[in-house]
């Protein structure tokens, strides 16, 4: 699996997180939705792109 592959699998993934994180809180609206799922998406793009064997932190 490519790089950009596992990224954009991985952001999905972090979207679907955010936005169930957010409802187990309790949160609701536009606003929470936005902030969990922009969240998510980030950090599901970048430990997608981990996981497929990008760059390593030093």
């Amino acid at each position: 699996m490519s790089r950009e592959a596992a990224r954009s699998l991985g952001a999905l993934a972090g979207l679907a997180s955010g936005a169930a994180l957010m409802w187990a809180l309790g949160y609701g609206g536009v606003i929470p939705l936005f902030l969990f799922g922009a969240g998510g998406t980030l950090l599901g793009g970048i430990i997608g792109e981990r996981l497929a064997g990008g760059k390593t932190l030093q």
